[in-house]
């Protein structure tokens, strides 16, 4: 494997573990707390990052079918 698949790879394992991280403080109180635009704006950036993660999946998907064949 390629040493920037590699880095794609890190990449994606950080952003998955910053997403759980955000999921899990919605169902804080500090979450609660916030008013409404900050956590839309928070759900937003949430969308954002699963979106971002689906495409590094793909991305890594890609590097193991050319790997395969």
């Amino acid at each position: 494997m390629e040493e920037y698949q590699k880095r794609v790879i890190v990449e994606r394992d950080d952003l998955h573990a910053k997403l759980r991280a955000l999921e899990e403080f919605f169902h804080t109180p500090v979450y609660l707390g916030l008013d409404i635009v900050e956590r839309d704006l928070l759900r937003t950036q949430g969308y954002s990052m699963e979106f971002y993660l689906r495409i590094m999946n793909m991305r890594i998907a890609g590097f193991l079918r050319k790997k395969v064949t």
